[in-house]
C-alpha cells in the first residue's frame, strides 16, 4: 500500500503564505496534529516513510511514526510519503490522472492521509 500526508501546521500555514522551500518549522498544534493524527491511523503499520527533507514534514514524519526516519527502499511495503500541499496535491492528481481545472481537489488537510494504491 502507499499513502501520502501532508506536514503538520506552521506558523506560515496560519497566516495563509506559501512555504515552498522555506524551512518553516511545525508549530505546536503542528506537533499535536502529527500525535493526533499517530492516534487516528495507529492499525497502518509502516514499513517505509520517505519525508521531504525540510523540518516541518521530517518533525511530522518522527512525530507520526515514533522514530527517526531514513529513507530505504523496500519492495511489497506500505509507505508514507510526507510532504507538503502542492506535492501531494500533484502525486495524488497523477495517480487519479486529473485534469489540471481540479488539481486542488487532491489537497488533503494537515495530518490525513490520502491511500494511493
Amino acid at each position: 500500500m502507499l499513502f501520502i500526508m501532508r506536514h503538520g501546521k506552521t506558523d506560515w500555514n496560519a497566516l495563509h503564505k506559501i512555504q515552498g522551500q522555506t524551512d518553516v518549522p511545525l508549530n505546536e498544534e503542528g506537533r499535536q496534529m502529527a500525535a493526533l493524527a499517530r492516534e487516528k491511523y495507529a492499525d497502518i503499520k509502516f514499513d517505509v516513510c520517505y519525508s521531504s527533507p525540510l523540518i516541518r514534514a521530517k518533525e511530522t514524519a518522527e512525530i507520526f511514526l515514533q522514530a527517526v526516519i531514513e529513507p530505504l527502499i523496500l519492495q511489497e511495503k506500505t509507505v508514507l510519503i510526507v510532504g507538503h500541499g502542492a506535492m501531494n496535491a500533484s502525486i495524488v492528481s497523477w495517480f487519479r490522472q486529473t485534469s489540471l481545472e481540479h488539481f486542488w481537489d487532491n489537497s488533503s488537510g494537515n495530518c490525513e492521509l490520502i491511500q494511493l494504491i
